[in-house]
């Protein structure tokens, strides 16, 4: 793992930098000489001490873990991704992150799913599991607990 996806995850787990922000510390890195110092210099300019401030009392606080992650420039970053509007600057992952370079598929829902909705995707998902790799967010009513691994 990266120093920057390192830097980012301690940044995504004080809860509270923006995807936006990410991306801004993301380009700053392609040409940083001290990425931590010119990301906190950033930060200061974007919130102002009192925030920063907070932020860095929280960020010093954040452990990594068995954490895994890429950023947006890592070669593992799926391709399409990086081509939608505000694409994720990090990605957490489990298991093998080289099925992200294969087809994969997403289905996204409503964190309290009905009965109806429910049944429709449990009867889609299986003739899905064999072709595509099927991406969760893990989110509450994710579709994980349907799939089995491929």
């Amino acid at each position: 793992m990266t120093e920057l996806t390192k830097f980012l995850i301690k940044c995504r787990l004080t809860g509270m930098i923006s995807n936006q922000i990410m991306l801004k510390i993301i380009k700053k890195s392609i040409n940083s000489a001290n990425l931590i110092t010119e990301s906190f210099d950033l930060l200061k300019q974007e919130w102002g001490l009192d925030k920063f401030q907070r932020f860095r009392f929280l960020f010093d606080k954040q452990r990594i873990g068995s954490l895994n992650a890429i950023n947006y420039l890592d070669f593992e970053y799926p391709e399409l991704l990086r081509t939608i509007y505000n694409p994720p600057a990090l990605l957490f992952f489990e298991g093998n992150i080289a099925l992200l370079k294969t087809e994969c598929i997403a289905i996204v829902g409503a964190r309290q799913a009905s009965d109806y909705s429910f049944r429709c995707i449990s009867g889609l998902v299986p003739r899905l599991v064999n072709r595509y790799t099927i991406v969760s967010g893990l989110a509450k009513g994710s579709i994980l607990g349907l799939i089995r691994p491929r």
